[in-house]
């Protein structure tokens, strides 16, 4: 039993090595699962020592705990150890390639208060992620201006094309705008 998670953190290591991000990915969320469920785990043996004094009446099996959600493990307790840092930024990295950026930046941003080299990374991985989310705003502005325009919008833009020119302003268009005319501004 790898109830610790050091032998699912190490294959996770090992895959990353193999560029199997996926099932890297996999067994850092497994492994921050299993340090989730240790730490969670002890705070509620704490909390059943004290409720056991007072009620035999509780079902205090661990085993009906349920499974915690990817959020909660990633939004888990603070990371303590060198194998929690490496597996939040192999995760924060690899929603980055899934392109999940929210998760990926709640991953770094974890790692901001961790002291080792992994908070640089950490950083670096966050103003990757603030440029692809502002390029994808972009792309969503430039989409959403070409489906308000109508096709007509469209097609008298296209006909009504000015250039400046240092003699003057010449306009290009088809004979139903009024065909091409010139104007010249030089003294």
């Amino acid at each position: 039993q790898d109830s610790e998670g050091i032998a699912t953190s190490a294959l996770a290591t090992l895959y990353q090595q193999a560029n199997q991000h996926e099932q890297a990915a996999q067994c850092f969320l497994n492994f921050m699962e299993l340090r989730y469920l240790a730490t969670t785990d002890n705070a509620n043996q704490e909390q059943q020592q004290q409720t056991m004094s007072s009620s035999d009446n509780n079902n205090n099996d661990p085993a009906s705990a349920s499974t915690p959600t990817v959020d909660q493990v990633l939004n888990g307790a603070p990371v303590l150890t060198q194998m929690e840092a490496q597996a939040m930024l192999g995760l924060a990295q690899y929603f980055l390639k899934c392109g999940q950026l929210e998760t990926s930046a709640v991953c770094a941003t974890r790692l901001l208060e961790y002291p080792g080299p992994e908070k640089e990374q950490a950083k670096a991985l966050l103003r990757d992620v603030r440029s692809r989310e502002q390029q994808q705003q972009r792309e969503r502005e430039q989409t959403t201006v070409r489906m308000v325009s109508s096709p007509t919008q469209q097609k008298e833009t296209s006909m009504m094309m000015m250039d400046m020119t240092p003699g003057g302003i010449s306009h290009r268009g088809d004979d139903s705008v009024g065909g091409e005319f010139s104007v010249d501004f030089t003294p």
